[in-house]
């Protein structure tokens, strides 16, 4: 079952956490710009024009990213959980399914929309134990806590977990379409709920989107938790996909606060 299971996260875990606080957005991407020569062509990174931010700036914030993203010695120790790198594409059906996902949210899609390179994000390994349950981070440093804000607001909104659910689905689509996914492989549509985690050293919202898996003629669901949090300017998105059962709420407190301690106040 875990084959069909990767199949599956290595998609919709990478479309979900962009759509979200701590996902980036357009507005905070880092296009470069070419310089023609008569010897090689060479680009050098500028800041986007709607970000206040120089580009030493944008480094700086990216390099904060780095240094808050989800490491391996916050796991449990004992070698329980394994790190790869990430290694999740995107593809344009689901950069088409993040703008509904906006537009479902009755915001710009741009505030919620992420995919786009260069910005000031860490994306942490992709963190697994032996029984296939995935633990991973994304961090972004975004140009003002109000921008963070308006991100966090608009997947507060009470009709986040419907839009959330319609978002997966159609993730779900796409991974059953994919070349990974194995030809017997069935998904059947999630039920999306929000998720208490109380003690979260920050302000933050969680929801839980519950998907049954059907393979060689086995049914199992597998439960992708999604936890957005944002102190200061960083906006810090955790997934934690559990095979059968959840992660225990205490534990994906723990550990989401782990990455929010070292968040920088502002």
């Amino acid at each position: 079952m875990q084959k069909p299971v990767r199949a599956l996260v290595g998609i919709v875990v990478a479309a979900v956490v962009a759509a979200g606080c701590g996902g980036g957005d357009s507005d905070e991407s880092s296009p470069t710009t070419t310089a023609a020569t008569s010897g090689p062509t060479t680009t050098a990174a500028t800041p986007p024009t709607s970000d206040p931010r120089s580009a030493r700036e944008f480094a700086s914030d990216k390099a904060e990213a780095e240094r808050v993203v989800l490491r391996l010695t916050d796991l449990p120790p004992g070698g329980v959980f394994t790190g790869e790198p990430d290694t999740d594409t995107d593809s344009p059906a689901l950069d088409a399914a993040r703008d509904r996902f906006g537009e479902c949210l009755d915001v710009d899609p741009s505030l919620v929309a992420g995919g786009a390179k260069g910005r000031a994000t860490a994306e942490s390994d992709d963190f697994e134990d032996e029984e296939g349950n995935q633990i991973s981070n994304s961090v972004t440093v975004v140009s003002s806590r109000s921008r963070g804000a308006e991100q966090l607001a608009a997947v507060e909104k009470p009709e986040a977990p419907q839009c959330y659910e319609a978002f997966v689905n159609a993730a779900i689509t796409e991974s059953a379409s994919g070349p990974d996914a194995p030809p017997d492989l069935a998904f059947g549509s999630s039920q999306v709920e929000t998720l208490s985690l109380p003690g979260l050293n920050t302000e933050g919202v969680a929801y839980r989107a519950i998907v049954p898996v059907t393979t060689q003629g086995q049914t199992i669901d597998f439960f992708l938790d999604i936890v957005l949090a944002l102190k200061g300017r960083t906006g810090i998105s955790m997934t934690f996909v559990g095979i059968e059962s959840p992660f225990l709420a205490d534990f994906e407190t723990e550990l989401t606060n782990k990455v929010i301690d070292r968040a920088p106040a502002d």
